[in-house]
């Protein structure tokens, strides 16, 4: 007889193909005889503590999607410092978009009525700047896709960390 993890790898044993995986969906070793698996050992951990931590988390998430769904808005969240960037799907409906739009920052300027992207531009500047508060509340149109002119208002707030000695601005929600 053989040992083996259940690492999800396929290996030759007895001259069958044995996908460990497929024998029991949790990790562990087990030992092959000429008619299968023949024994397992594995670990069990008491995971209450830890769900315990996680409900009211999972409360709080659910009360917030509800408020967010209620007050029919859109979030958005966008990574300074990697440039990542995330659209929630009632944000990309008011801009006219597909869910599975991608919105970098340059796609929103470019959605921003031509009349109202430097004021929008200049509130983006001052709620970065590490010497203000970070606060950002700017009412604007945009030009959908549609070529329909829609009216938005964006409240969000910049989060700063101090990095090599100075003030950056890290994060815009």
């Amino acid at each position: 007889s053989e040992w083996h993890d259940t690492d999800g790898t396929e290996r030759r044993s007895f001259g069958r193909n044995i996908h460990l995986n497929s024998v029991v969906g949790r990790r562990g070793r087990y030992r092959y005889d000429l008619d299968g698996p023949s024994t397992h050992v594995g670990i069990m951990k008491d995971t209450t503590e830890r769900r315990q931590r996680e409900q009211p988390l999972e409360e709080r998430d659910e009360r917030l999607r509800l408020a967010v769904e209620s007050a029919d808005i859109g979030t958005w969240d966008f990574n300074l410092v990697t440039g990542d960037h995330h659209w929630d799907r009632r944000c990309k409906t008011m801009f006219g978009l597909p869910p599975d739009a991608d919105v970098p920052y340059e796609r929103f300027l470019a959605l921003v009525h031509a009349a109202d992207r430097s004021r929008v531009m200049a509130a983006i500047e001052r709620s970065t700047d590490p010497s203000g508060d970070g606060s950002y509340d700017v009412e604007y149109r945009i030009v959908r896709p549609d070529r329909r002119e829609v009216w938005v208002r964006g409240i969000g707030r910049v989060f700063f960390e101090e990095r090599d000695g100075k003030r950056q601005a890290v994060r815009f929600i």
